[in-house]
């Protein structure tokens, strides 16, 4: 079984989102043999904290035109700490960010 197609268009929208930010090193994985929640987890990375807050709620508004609304959120009051993280999962794509350069769609 591979990604819906509806998986995928949000995994090229919350990409193009990212890479407006300025995002880079985007990448999608097809998790949808693997994982029951999402069919794509999208990473890319960021110089700083405060990019990498732009690109996550970027991606959140693109894919929120596209229908798709977060079904839920970890990790933002963390966010100041040293392993402070925040993901979130948006309809069949899962994203996330974690302190410091990485964050994911």
């Amino acid at each position: 079984m591979t990604a819906s197609p509806e998986s995928v268009q949000l995994a090229i929208a919350a990409a193009l989102a990212a890479s407006e930010k300025l995002a880079e090193d985007i990448i999608a994985i097809d998790v949808s043999e693997h994982v029951v929640i999402t069919d794509v987890f999208l990473m890319c990375s960021a110089a700083n904290d405060r990019q990498v807050a732009g690109v996550v709620d970027a991606i959140e508004e693109a894919l929120l035109t596209l229908g798709a609304k977060t079904l839920r959120r970890e990790g933002e009051q963390e966010r100041e700490s040293e392993a402070g993280r925040e993901a979130a999962e948006s309809g069949g794509v899962g994203h996330g960010r974690g302190r410091g350069r990485r964050c994911g769609a």
